[in-house]
This record gives structure tokens, C-alpha cells and sequence, in this order.
């Protein structure tokens, strides 16, 4: 009889006070490796943003390889009868199209209308693979053109890297000296032309005398900035409004379109990013990623975003 008392003892289950140690014991380890696991997921996400730049990267070398420059940025559009043409006012991502592997995309291009008008309604809606930071929760368009209105643009996509234009405003350590900058269509902030990716020129590796190595080629733009549009937006109707390529005007993840603080120069929308660690990649001109601390001095990204302006980089090693 002891025995058999001995062996229903053994077999009876947890007791209330011994569940709840195992319960709380189990939300201790829980606690502990969650973070870990979070760290391990954003640093895949940023190892996969890598290598979305280093995509456009070697796409912008092929580019140039094969048609002797780096892509214009954007190019007004010529009205008809004017030698018979007319551009799309695409982005440099569509001009990249062939050096991606999407040469069926690129066919879809007619370069006859622009290129918010139905024709290229596949384009906006395309979805196309790296174009979006996988930190960003969504690349999903919220405006695109009709004419020249803005509408909803549900099941639209827009793109997380954006060409470098240039720096703008004061040069680094002087009180004086500014940035060139198009003296036409300065209504949303205008365009500097000291960059690689600028409008209406296409720039040779020559034209960079700061060095490739030295000169920001594209970067994210890959959290809140506010309105954006289409992927293969380039320019607005208007010529005034760049959407793919941007000036260096204010630190990383600094400004973004918010009428309601005044702030509505969307040429200079801040790039910027979502990881953890608070900064953007850019992709050099010589095609190597960097991630660069949302920290850094300004006058340091003005540095780095102008290609002839021959600025010491002191504080900044890459």
C-alpha cells in the first residue's frame, strides 16, 4: 500500500505555486531573447537594404559603361514640335531598368508620354524587387498626377532610394559662399546642380573631380518624408517638383513635407531611414555602400554630396 501511495505521489502533476515558476521563469527567458531575435531580424533587413544599393550601384556603372555617363536625374519634357520629342520626365530608375534585369519593364516605357499618363499605369503599379527598404513598413504610393492635379495613389508604388542632387545652401566653414543652384523653379526648393544625379544632365565619371569614392551617388529616403510618388516619377508636370532625386539641405531624418511647420520644400526632403540605428546607406559613385549616423554633421553630407566643389572631409572616414 506505501508503494502504491508513493507512486500516486509521483505521478501527480504541478502543483499552482510550481506553474507559476515555470511561467514566469519561461517570460524571463522570453524577455531575454526577444531582443536578440529583433536585432537579428533588423540586421538582415539592413544586410538585405545593402544590397539594394549595391544593385543600383553596379546598375549605375553598367549604365555608364554602356552609354558613356551616369543617367540624367530627370529631364524636362520638349513640347511637341520641338525636334520631335519628347521625354517621359522618368526617374533614373527607369533609365537603370536594362541593367536590373528588367529589360521586359523597360519595353513597357513609351517615351512618347509622360510619365504619370494611363499608358504607363503597369510601371506605377509594378512592384519591382529592391526598390523598397525592407525596414520601411510599406513603399506604397500616396500621390500620383493626373494632368496637373495630385490624386490617391492606392496600389501605386514609390521607390526607398533616391538620387543625390547636390548639396545646397552655404558652403562648409564659410559664411558667404553658396551652393550653385538652378536660378529657374525654385518653388520647391529648386535644383543644385553639384551632384551626380541632377536635371537635364547627364554626368560623366570625369565631371566628379572630388572623387567617386568621395561623392554620394544615391540614398534612402525610407521613412516618413510625407507625399510621395510613383517609381518612375521623375519630375512633375510642372519641372518644379523632383521626386526620385533630391538636394543635401538638412540632416538625415530631419525634414519632411508638413505644411503645417512651413515645411514644404520637397526637392529637399531629408534622406533618411527606419533601422534601429538611427541613419541612411548611400551608395557611393564608385558603387561601395556606407551607413552614415543621422549625427553626422551637415556640412560633412554637403561634403559628400557635391562632385567638384573640392571640400575637405575631415570629420568622416569612409
Amino acid at each position: 500500500m506505501k508503494s502504491s501511495r508513493s507512486e500516486c505521489k509521483a505521478c501527480s502533476g504541478f502543483t499552482l505555486v510550481e506553474l507559476l515558476v515555470v511561467i514566469a521563469i519561461i517570460g524571463v527567458l522570453v524577455g531575454l531573447l526577444l531582443p536578440a531575435v529583433q536585432a537579428a531580424r533588423e540586421a538582415a533587413r539592413r544586410s538585405q537594404c545593402v544590397n539594394n544599393l549595391k544593385q543600383f550601384g553596379v546598375a549605375m556603372q553598367n549604365h555608364h559603361a554602356a552609354q558613356g555617363t551616369f543617367p540624367p536625374g530627370c529631364e524636362r519634357d520638349i513640347p511637341t514640335g520641338v525636334e520631335n520629342y519628347r521625354d517621359p520626365r522618368v526617374s533614373p530608375h527607369v533609365r537603370l531598368l536594362p541593367y536590373m534585369e528588367q529589360q521586359a519593364l523597360y519595353d513597357l516605357v513609351d517615351w512618347t508620354y509622360s510619365w504619370e499618363a494611363d499608358i504607363h499605369a503597369v510601371l506605377r503599379q509594378t512592384n519591382v524587387p529592391g526598390f523598397s527598404c525592407p525596414s520601411r513598413d510599406n513603399n506604397d504610393s500616396m500621390t500620383t498626377y493626373k494632368g496637373n492635379m495630385y490624386y490617391p495613389g492606392p496600389g501605386e508604388y514609390t521607390n526607398h532610394y533616391v538620387g543625390v542632387m547636390g548639396a545646397k545652401g552655404l558652403m562648409p566653414r564659410s559664411m558667404t559662399r553658396r551652393y550653385e543652384i538652378d536660378p529657374t523653379g525654385q518653388l520647391h526648393g529648386g535644383f543644385v546642380r553639384n551632384g551626380i544625379l541632377i536635371r537635364d544632365r547627364a554626368i560623366n565619371a570625369k565631371d566628379v573631380t572630388d572623387g567617386l569614392t568621395n561623392t554620394f551617388l544615391m540614398g534612402e529616403m525610407a521613412w516618413d518624408i510625407g507625399a510621395v510618388e510613383a517609381w518612375n516619377g521623375g519630375l512633375s508636370p510642372g519641372w518644379l517638383n523632383s521626386m526620385a532625386i533630391k538636394n543635401v539641405a538638412h540632416p538625415l531624418n530631419s525634414y519632411r513635407y508638413d505644411s503645417s511647420l512651413n515645411q514644404v520644400l520637397l526637392n529637399d526632403s531629408s534622406f533618411g531611414s527606419e533601422h534601429a540605428a538611427r541613419g541612411a546607406h548611400f551608395v557611393m559613385g564608385d558603387g561601395s555602400v556606407h551607413f552614415l549616423s543621422e549625427d553626422i554633421e551637415l556640412d560633412v553630407l554637403k561634403s559628400l554630396a557635391s562632385r567638384d566643389q573640392e571640400e575637405l572631409i575631415s570629420e568622416i572616414t569612409l
